[in-house]
């Protein structure tokens, strides 16, 4: 018993002070039918490994991926699998046939409860998107961090139709925040995924988080639809842990969107560069993501 303590000692005084990275990336459409599948789940590996700066990252969110199986596949046999994830996937009611998943360091973090929210209208109908995937877990035995990958209904059939079905999303998302916030208000809230609409127009729909403005590396936004770069890939945070008011603290500077000339191709429409995606339509053209990752780097004052 002594020497379980011990270790266990010698465990959290070692990772006193070292920062928990957190990366979120739409996949566009990571599916096993996909050409060159295989491929892919290669090289999205090798630029989180990048984008983490050389280290693994203790949290990885992703959205726009077919199944289990493919979750599986991207943290066991591919550069990842040296880190030794846990996932958190279960099959959402999306119409596209496409989930969230969140995957974990099991050396750092430690899972105590999981849960997918649907999304429901105000008419109390299931929306046919995503759910909310919520994860309440510990960080290297002494931080509890409440945990929440999303991707809201697209701008597809127009702003005016599609604004109240991220509404509804928002809604559900909020709901969870606010349950844990009634019970501990201090609590450490980080919230990431691909929402389909810039800050300004998030903010009002989930406060009170806060929206990190990530720093852009080398890319102006995590999208570019007609000319037009956007950031719609967001990472929140509860108050209290911006500019360390927590032990576990993030700063106007530790989100960034991770860019690389593998990931991008010149815009021969608008000019430029963009993302570079997979598919064009049924045409197989060759990139890994018409969206770029963000990154969040936490810190621990002590």
């Amino acid at each position: 018993m002594k020497t379980i303590l011990l270790s266990l000692l010698i465990s959290v005084l070692f990772r006193t002070g070292e920062d928990c990275i957190m990366i979120f990336w739409n996949l566009e459409n990571l599916f096993t039918s996909s050409v060159r599948f295989y491929e892919k789940v290669n090289r999205v590996a090798k630029h989180i490994f990048i984008a983490s700066e050389g280290n693994l990252p203790v949290i990885i969110g992703v959205s726009e991926i077919e199944n289990f199986q493919v979750a599986w596949r991207l943290v066991n046999v591919t550069a990842l699998a040296r880190g030794e994830y846990g996932i958190v996937h279960a099959e959402s009611p999306d119409h596209r046939g496409i989930d969230v998943a969140l995957f974990y360091k099991k050396e750092r973090f430690k899972v105590l409860y999981r849960k997918f929210k649907p999304v429901i209208n105000n008419e109390g109908e299931l929306l046919r998107t995503r759910s909310i995937l919520y994860v309440k877990g510990v960080l290297d035995h002494l931080d509890t961090l409440h945990l929440f990958v999303m991707h809201w209904p697209s701008k597809w059939g127009g702003v005016r139709a599609s604004t109240p079905l991220r509404e509804a999303a928002a809604a559900a998302f909020t709901g969870e925040v606010d349950s844990i916030l009634a019970i501990n208000q201090s609590a450490n809230i980080i919230a990431m995924g691909d929402l389909n609409e810039e800050a300004d127009l998030v903010s009002p729909m989930v406060r009170p988080l806060n929206i990190l403005s990530p720093v852009k590396r080398g890319a102006p936004g995590t999208i570019k639809y007609n000319g037009k770069w956007e950031t719609i890939d967001h990472f929140m945070v509860s108050a209290n842990m911006v500019n360390n008011l927590e032990p576990v603290f993030c700063t106007d500077t530790s989100s960034f969107i991770y860019s690389h000339p593998h990931l991008l191709e010149k815009d021969r429409a608008f000019l430029g560069v963009k993302p570079k995606r997979s598919f064009i339509g049924p045409r197989y053209n060759g990139g890994i993501s018409d969206h770029l990752p963000v990154v969040l780097r936490i810190t621990r004052s002590w």
